[in-house]
């Protein structure tokens, strides 16, 4: 969710018209070339009932491939068409987003309680604090992308959001506060 900045709703299935549901699938990754420049995207259908491409970086592939492998698929990246669930349940089917969020926030609960064990109390109960918000890894991935200079309006278009100025005022303007905060705190 933080590296390709998504929504727990874009992870899990989805109702659409007439009551049938969108399960995410391997299928929503497809590998794509422009200007003879190969890369990976994921389909989101989302926010909106809108489509955007999300570009998957580089280094996410091993990541992609060591879930494959666990899930004991044969290929180690997606095949066009490919239907298994992304976030498959014991049955086989897809995950709902309730489920998703308890692994995020079981996921929290079990980083705090190591931080805790290692002295790091402070930061534990600040993970402790967030443990029920998803969205902080969307966020999180975003404030990196633009903290490592990437364009505000292809971040955006990444997001989602219907225009970069919004994506400005949420992401810009909190940097711009923290910058003044540490700025003020420095030493003379």
């Amino acid at each position: 969710m933080k590296s390709l900045l998504l929504r727990v709703s874009d992870l899990a299935p989805r109702p659409l018209d007439r009551g049938q549901m969108r399960t995410r699938t391997f299928g929503d990754f497809r590998r794509t070339i422009v200007d003879g420049e190969p890369y990976w995207v994921y389909s989101v259908f989302g926010k909106g009932d809108k489509t955007r491409q999300v570009t998957l970086p580089d280094a996410y592939l091993d990541y992609l491939k060591r879930w494959r492998l666990h899930l004991g698929l044969t290929s180690p990246l997606p095949v066009p068409g490919e239907s298994t669930p992304i976030l498959p349940s014991k049955k086989g089917d897809a995950i709902g987003k309730r489920q998703v969020q308890r692994i995020y926030e079981q996921a929290m609960v079990a980083t705090a309680d190591r931080m805790e064990r290692e002295g790091f109390t402070d930061e534990a109960k600040q993970m402790l604090a967030i443990r029920s918000e998803t969205h902080y890894l969307r966020h999180t991935g975003a404030s990196q992308a633009i903290e490592a200079g990437g364009d505000i309006r292809h971040i955006s278009e990444e997001l989602g959001h219907a225009n970069a100025t919004f994506t400005e005022s949420v992401y810009v303007n909190s940097e711009q506060a923290r910058r003044r905060t540490e700025g003020r705190k420095r030493l003379v």
